[in-house]
């Protein structure tokens, strides 16, 4: 029976080693214990890697067109401008301090082609979504871009659930990509997709708040009534992208507009080398600028001072990003 016993003890030791080689060789065990996914270039310290070079051979930059890469250059620009107005300074390469500065929830890492992703919401992020997933192998790349997955069956990787070591080397070594888009289009997109359903959760969170703070119950929300709601009430789906993806502390790559999407897409791809596995769903920039002038005319007999706050809340997306909002005062 001892015999037994202690030949049972050395397969489970034996078992045990083998799991914990097989997991050191598949890089998902992390220097400082804990079980999440590595790079391949983990072994070296984020603060000793030399950024510029390591993008440069990496990624397909040659491939891509030059007045391109100009553009995302002044993009970038814009964004160390914006920082440095806001008393912030973004350091290339230099660690986060993410006891101070906390990863944004929906920064998304994606390491075969190594990318960290902030796919702003109502920026196309479901567009970018289906392109991590298929990037990751989660969603088959001959699947339509209508075409969607359940979602019990994806995973997202998220940047802060990894060790300060692990956020900081992706930090260092992998493409990182943020989208935008003009914010005051932004809500009417939230409105017609959250708020305006009859039955949606939005819907409810806003006629309670009425109630609480005027004191009408209200049928039926009308889009002046989200925006008093928008202006008291933080959250993803409306905040500035400042809030959302905090570009003073994360040094983007690329700034992707959803109004240059189709160019920003289909670049981003040949940057990664993923262009021919990957197609992009066909753009319709006429039916685009028909839906923005439509979005222009729901700001139309909105109270002038509650618009006033409105545009206030984006005055930093209208400085550095040239998104007019007077258009819609």
């Amino acid at each position: 029976m001892q015999h037994l016993t202690r030949r049972f003890i050395c397969i489970l030791i034996t078992c045990m080693v083998l799991v914990l080689m097989y997991l050191w060789d598949r890089k998902f065990l992390d220097l400082n214990g804990l079980y999440v996914p590595k790079t391949k270039n983990a072994d070296r310290r984020a603060k000793d890697m030399d950024i510029s070079g390591i993008l440069k051979q990496k990624y397909h930059w040659d491939k891509v067109p030059g007045e391109w890469l100009e553009t995302m250059k002044r993009r970038r620009q814009m964004l160390f401008q914006m920082c440095k107005d806001q008393n912030e300074t973004i350091r290339p390469g230099a660690p986060v301090e993410v006891k101070k500065h906390p990863i944004p929830d929906r920064t998304f890492v994606e390491d075969i082609y190594q990318i960290v992703l902030c796919p702003m919401a109502k920026a196309a992020s479901k567009t970018w979504l289906k392109i991590y997933f298929k990037l990751n192998k989660q969603m088959n790349t001959s699947a339509l871009h209508n075409d969607w997955i359940s979602g019990h069956l994806i995973h997202v990787h998220n940047l802060n659930k990894y060790t300060e070591f692990g956020i900081n080397t992706r930090l260092n070594t992998y493409l990182k990509i943020m989208t935008v888009r003009h914010p005051m289009i932004r809500l009417v997109s939230v409105y017609h997709e959250q708020v305006a359903p009859h039955g949606s959760q939005f819907e409810r969170y806003v006629k309670r708040f009425i109630e609480k703070t005027e004191g009408r119950k209200i049928q039926s929300v009308t889009f002046e009534d989200f925006l008093r709601y928008a202006i008291q009430t933080p959250n993803m789906h409306w905040d500035p992208f400042i809030k959302f993806c905090d570009p003073c502390h994360i040094d983007y790559d690329l700034l992707i507009y959803f109004e240059t999407l189709a160019d920003d897409a289909k670049n981003t791809l040949i940057l990664l080398g993923a262009d021919d596995m990957i197609k992009l769903p066909p753009s319709h920039r006429a039916d685009k600028m028909s839906a923005d002038d439509e979005a222009r005319k729901h700001y139309d007999g909105v109270d002038r001072e509650l618009l006033k706050r409105v545009i206030a809340m984006y005055g930093i997306e209208e400085k550095y990003f040239g998104y007019n909002l007077s258009l819609f005062s």
